[in-house]
């Protein structure tokens, strides 16, 4: 399951909403980064864990931006 807090330098998970699905991702601070980096303003960035469901315990990171 992605988690923000860690790299994921690619996983499938066979059976993701009925099928299979490619996930890789950054840390949340390099995502960070990679953002600012791309010219997107970080209004605000919150790492949230999943509490219900599937997805319970998956950690992810949710960045409002703006380009100004």
């Amino acid at each position: 399951m992605p988690d923000a807090r860690n790299d994921n330098p690619g996983s499938i998970e066979d059976d993701w909403l009925g099928a299979p699905m490619y996930f890789s991702h950054f840390d949340a601070a390099t995502t960070r980064a990679l953002i600012q980096r791309a010219g997107i303003r970080i209004l605000s960035a919150d790492l949230v864990e999943e509490e219900d469901g599937r997805d319970a315990g998956a950690v992810f990171l949710w960045v409002i931006g703006r380009v100004d």
